[in-house]
């Protein structure tokens, strides 16, 4: 029985619930070096971190060659032998110049059927890409685009595609166009959302309510959207009129948060008055009871003005200190800390506070679940003995893998294996410690963790003024054997070091 396609797979769930679940994926396998895309990142990453695609693809003569073949055919072979080393997101640009190039040898409606064949019929995610990148280069009237919406829209509701459906609708009726965005906004959270809402007006109260309230959060980072949502929810405006409802002030909080974030996006200091927005905020927050994550972006504004020297600074600082001095925050984050962890760890670095007694207890209760937050003991440098101790008592070395190789990445193999490479890459300064860690570590198929391993066998070099043959016979002879087999130029030079 074939295969379902795409489409129809995304067109039976967007019937049935409205939307894809959260965790819907099209994605099968992980590239060879263990590298796994969220859907949409690829593309979000070039759109957002590089100059856009570049580079050469020998893919335009084959797609010259199926305009002679029947549309199946095309799509069997293209699935067969070419998707799974093809990527529309760094190809794709390169594949449209060559068209704009050769027009002669692409007839327009051969070309345009047999993208929207692609993607009606594709069952892997860059068949469809490919069909839809292809029907970018197709101004189409409204009968056709009557024709075709249906796929389309349905299609971008997968955020792996929504980038590619949201330039196919750049002609539609705007109208139109803004009500499919806004329906797209309310039910995306990942990379699709991040590039609808760039193209979404706010040109009704409803709408700057939502973005307010919820344009915002995403599963990306807050940073992305931030100055898109202070620029179309009118938050200035809205915070000075006040009586703002708990869903605003959330509302308000991503995107200031956004906006502090140190992210790639614009932020807070690219505003014109980034001091009257805080102030404005801090005055809807008197007298209100404070949560543990509205005292965290409190002192994040407040990291934020004095690290950037900021107009204000001083009367930023002492409203923040003036809003937290009402609320037991010490207690609050001691109380929270088993659930919100991370929050309240960073709320006490900034409060230059130790809760290094109260996370040691919590890993003595469950090491697994809270060991990724240990790196704050070290950095601390407090209790370190005795979660040193913990960790040889809990780490298994028959819990990892074993062998050279050059994964980029960490895949656990089991629940027992934890990520060490977060705590190893700490242990240069603690000379003698986390022993077993680092054999884990240089041992592993994983070239970062061989690479933190080999820094903190140099840390103790220098911390001791010995040579690692002087310290640890054999995590040395380990070294010796390891260097002889390294596949990583930057691990080898520093292996060397030691073997020399």
């Amino acid at each position: 029985m074939a295969e379902m396609s795409i489409y129809k797979k995304i067109k039976e769930i967007i019937v049935k619930d409205g939307q894809l679940p959260a965790d819907f994926s099209l994605e099968t396998e992980e590239f060879a070096n263990g590298i796994k895309f969220a859907p949409g990142a690829k593309e979000g990453v070039l759109r957002h971190h590089s100059s856009g695609q570049g580079g050469s693809s020998i893919f335009p003569k084959t797609l010259k060659g199926y305009m002679s073949k029947p549309e199946a055919f095309a799509l069997k072979h293209f699935e067969d032998k070419e998707a799974d080393d093809f990527s529309t997101a760094t190809e794709g640009k390169v594949i449209l110049n060559y068209i704009q190039l050769h027009k002669q040898d692409f007839p327009a409606q051969k070309l345009f059927s047999m993208a929207h064949f692609f993607v009606l019929n594709g069952t892997k995610p860059e068949s469809v890409k490919l069909g839809l990148m292809l029907m970018r280069l197709f101004r189409l009237q409204p009968k056709e685009i009557a024709k075709v919406k249906d796929s389309l829209v349905t299609l971008g509701y997968y955020e792996d595609f929504t980038g590619y459906v949201l330039d196919n609708m750049m002609y539609w009726d705007n109208d139109a166009r803004q009500e499919i965005l806004f329906d797209y906004a309310q039910k995306l959270n990942g990379w699709g959302k991040i590039n609808v809402m760039g193209l979404l007006e706010a040109d009704t109260e409803e709408k700057k309510s939502w973005i307010l309230k919820h344009g915002c959060k995403n599963s990306v980072m807050c940073n992305y959207l931030a100055m898109t949502c202070a620029a179309k929810s009118g938050i200035y405006e809205r915070l000075a009129e006040g009586n703002l409802s708990d869903e605003e002030m959330i509302g308000v909080r991503d995107i200031i948060g956004g906006l502090v974030e140190d992210g790639p996006a614009a932020s807070l200091a690219d505003l014109k008055n980034p001091s009257g927005l805080i102030v404005a905020y801090f005055l809807q927050l008197k007298g209100k009871a404070l949560d543990i994550e509205t005292i965290d972006l409190l002192y994040g504004i407040k990291l934020y003005f004095e690290t950037r020297e900021l107009e204000k600074a001083d009367t930023i600082a002492a409203m923040v200190d003036e809003l937290v001095a009402s609320m037991n925050v010490n207690v609050m984050i001691k109380d929270a800390l088993p659930e919100k962890t991370f929050l309240c760890l960073r709320i006490s670095s900034l409060r230059n506070e130790d809760l290094s007694e109260e996370l040691y207890e919590l890993l003595r209760n469950d090491f697994t679940k809270y060991f990724r937050y240990s790196t704050y003991i070290l950095i601390k440098d407090t209790k370190t003995e005795d979660f040193f101790d913990l960790c040889d008592l809990n780490i298994k070395e028959e819990d990892y893998p074993v062998g050279m190789g050059d994964l980029q990445i960490f895949k656990p193999e089991n629940e027992k294996a934890l990520p060490l490479d977060i705590v190893v890459q700490y242990l240069d300064k603690f000379p003698n410690k986390g022993k077993k860690m680092i054999k884990i570590c240089l041992n592993s198929p994983v070239i970062r963790w061989r690479n933190v391993a080999a820094k903190a066998l140099l840390g103790w070099e220098d911390e001791l003024s010995k040579k690692l043959s002087n310290i640890d016979e054999e995590l040395y002879n380990m070294v010796v054997d390891i260097n002889g087999k390294e596949v990583s130029k930057l691990t080898k030079e520093m292996l060397m070091k030691m073997v020399l």
